[in-house]
């Protein structure tokens, strides 16, 4: 359990840092000290290392604020690691929760749905897209259930609803393509590289995708409006990194998203049924009308 205690305090600094403003060492001490954590300036200094040489977090300290900040400029996008250590540190909680309580867990109902598989190809994919290699996989069709073989440049790992897929460019189709993990039969890497810029080429097509559906047309501004109530879950919970607030009354929690209009969208808008109105686009509002009325004729 030494690892879940790192990850946890370093978790713990991490978000005391970007929660204050400037929070100096004695104010990082307190907080870890609420959860039962003691930290010296040396151990703190050390752990700021380590965050900066592990994950690419860099945190500074300001003379003149007397405190610590992140450099968003030389630290990017870092949500991926806050969501790591976030899961990291529930696992270990509930983990050292049930070794020591081991009937609490008649008072933790979990989703028993059947275990994603494909995960052992996880560490694999990762090195070819850390390497730029191009690898080849046998998939199996989930239409038909037949197995092919092709020839990827893997370029995202993405998590939608409990399952993992796989972000590549088909070398054979010259075409963005998604894979689920667990119909991945075998993987092979390969040994010639491939042109970094597909990466970031996939990840920028993705920035706007709700789910996993491969977009084939560019992103919309959609805008959503929901009843007060229901608002309250969606300030919690935003549908989109892309989400801002254009109304937020007691009568109405209006909000704008820039996404591609996919599969996903629209069942993510008919799972708030009569919650929701969409505002505009003026096409996706007649298609969720169309949709609705074919649920009513069945």
């Amino acid at each position: 359990m030494k690892i879940y205690r790192i990850i946890n305090r370093y978790y713990l600094i991490i978000n005391k840092i970007r929660a204050a403003h400037y929070p100096s060492f004695e104010s990082i001490k307190e907080h870890l000290a609420d959860h039962d954590i003691e930290i010296s300036l040396r151990t703190l200094q050390r752990d700021l290392q380590n965050i900066r040489n592990e994950f690419g977090i860099e945190i500074i300290y300001n003379k003149l604020e007397n405190g610590y900040a992140i450099d968003k400029d030389e630290t990017g996008d870092y949500q991926y690691f806050m969501r790591f250590f976030e899961m990291t540190v529930m696992s270990g909680t509930l983990t050292e929760t049930l070794r020591n309580n081991p009937n609490i867990g008649d008072f933790i109902s979990f989703d028993l749905a059947e275990p994603t598989s494909g995960v052992e190809h996880i560490s694999k994919i990762l090195f070819a897209i850390k390497d730029n290699f191009k690898v080849k996989i046998e998939y199996k069709r989930f239409q038909d259930d037949t197995a092919f073989e092709t020839n990827i440049a893997p370029g995202l790992i993405k998590e939608y609803k409990k399952r993992w897929y796989l972000i590549a460019w088909n070398l054979d189709l010259e075409e963005f393509r998604t894979y689920g993990l667990e119909r991945i039969v075998s993987l092979e890497l390969g040994s010639e590289n491939f042109d970094k810029k597909l990466i970031k080429d996939c990840k920028e097509l993705f920035t706007h995708v709700i789910g996993i559906s491969s977009p084939t047309e560019e992103p919309e501004l959609v805008e959503l409006s929901f009843d007060a109530y229901q608002g309250k879950y969606i300030k919690t919970l935003p549908l989109h990194e892309s989400q801002t607030v254009l109304v937020d009354d007691e009568n109405e929690y209006r909000i704008l998203i820039k996404v591609v209009p996919n599969f996903e969208l629209i069942q993510l808008i008919l799972s708030h049924r009569e919650k929701v109105e969409v505002i505009k686009p003026k096409w996706l509002r007649q298609e969720i009308k169309e949709i609705c009325k074919k649920i009513v004729n069945k």
